[in-house]
């Protein structure tokens, strides 16, 4: 709920589709075809989730004990929306398939048995180990600073990726991509400007917990 929430607030259709086949495969079907078509969840303890991942500023609807899942998996998706919308077109499947029942929910049986399963807290945690092998943050090498004419379709990709990726056009793509950059380097910058925006969600929640204590 709150997956679909995030997504409906930053227009991403692509995401949305995908968290209505995943209802499909919880298994509740009436649900994920209430998303589906933009309608809203009879269980009132459902709807307040969907609420307030649609607007995180609104007080938390579920107890301090479910707050790392419930508002990480937000976060998560404050960044992954700006990702799927900058870099993927609106539609899951060719040709809208998704769109179609049917189709949603065959692909939500095929996914039942990966969403029900049960998982163990910390089996993910050695990927840290990984990460910080890694040197998968470092710069792009600036030799000179470069004039504001330059830089501003760079600045404009990572502006929408952070405010609004659901109007990144390939016009504003093709105005910054041009040698020496390359798709790993857009794929960088539009990390960045998602960053931003999960960075400013974040420091939203801090400040309302403070507010609360």
């Amino acid at each position: 709920m709150v997956a679909a929430g995030v997504s409906l607030a930053n227009r991403c259709p692509f995401c949305v589709d995908a968290h209505t086949v995943l209802l499909h495969a919880t298994g509740d079907h009436r649900l994920a075809e209430t998303i589906a078509r933009g309608g809203q969840p009879e269980d009132p303890a459902r709807r307040q989730l969907l609420y307030w991942g649609k607007d995180m500023s609104t007080a938390q609807p579920f107890p301090s004990a479910d707050a790392p899942e419930i508002i990480g998996t937000a976060l998560s998706f404050h960044f992954i929306n700006r990702i799927v919308s900058a870099l993927l077109t609106e539609s899951m499947l060719p040709c809208g398939l998704q769109k179609l029942r049917a189709v949603r929910s065959a692909a939500g049986r095929r996914l039942a048995r990966t969403v029900r399963q049960e998982l163990t807290t910390g089996l993910s945690l050695p990927v840290r180990e990984s990460v910080a092998a890694w040197d998968g943050v470092t710069p792009l090498p600036l030799h000179a600073v470069l004039p504001d004419r330059a830089e501003r379709p760079g600045a404009r990709l990572a502006l929408l990726a952070a405010r609004a990726p659901y109007r990144i056009t390939d016009e504003d793509v093709a105005a910054w991509l041009v040698p020496p950059f390359t798709d790993h380097c857009l794929a960088h910058l539009i990390a960045y400007g998602a960053g931003c925006a999960v960075g400013r969600v974040e420091a939203t929640l801090t400040t309302q917990t403070k507010e609360l204590a």
